[in-house]
């Protein structure tokens, strides 16, 4: 089965692009792209701090320090935020609650667009929600250019069975997500041994 790193590689040929984002935690999603990509790409590791699980606010272990400073030694922009837009609720977001702009209706009875854009990249599966919640950490933090098209990875933890993905997409911030600048341009989905996804076995 071809990884989906190796998959990765030849979309961002194709787009051009030289901005590699990866969903981390550990740091060893990172670390394949970095030995399969190579050359001259720019790597982000886009993830929570260990702090966020301390907090509450993620169910993951997050980064540790230990794992920031050696993926920093080698040259790659490690990039945490305690949260992104489609994570656990509880703080503000453009002014209001994340929970109620995460909720299913707002407080006038209408749907509002992050709990429909949710529930739509939930059809896809985990991967390209996590792929699209890293491109939108990378860009609030300001280290992500936004100028230029950025490939996203995700691999889904074992214990889930999910795809593998991959998107290339033009990055905004999450204030402006509705706005226009944020395109998804190329979609990836790879199985993974196990995977309930395309097998249409029970999910998680």
């Amino acid at each position: 089965m071809t990884d989906i790193m190796t998959v990765a590689k030849e979309r961002a040929e194709i787009f051009g692009v030289l901005n590699v984002l990866v969903a981390t935690n550990t740091g060893a999603s990172v670390r394949r792209a970095y030995h399969v990509f190579v050359l001259h790409y720019r790597f982000f590791a886009v993830g929570n701090p260990a702090s966020a699980h301390e907090r509450g606010l993620v169910l993951h272990d997050g980064v540790s320090e230990e794992t920031r400073r050696s993926l920093e030694k080698d040259g790659i922009r490690v990039v945490l935020e305690d949260r992104s837009l489609f994570q656990l609720p509880g703080l503000s977001f453009m002014g209001a609650s994340l929970e109620h702009v995460t909720s299913n209706t707002s407080r006038d009875g209408r749907f509002n667009a992050v709990s429909i854009a949710y529930n739509v990249l939930q059809l896809f599966s985990d991967g390209p929600r996590v792929c699209l919640e890293i491109a939108l950490m990378a860009a609030d933090s300001g280290e992500l250019p936004l100028d230029a098209d950025c490939i996203s990875i995700a691999c889904p933890s074992s214990y889930c069975d999910l795809p593998d993905a991959a998107v290339v997409l033009r990055p905004s911030r999450s204030e402006d997500i509705f706005k226009g600048q944020l395109r998804v341009k190329d979609l990836t989905l790879r199985p993974t041994p196990g995977d309930v996804w395309f097998s249409n076995g029970p999910l998680p």
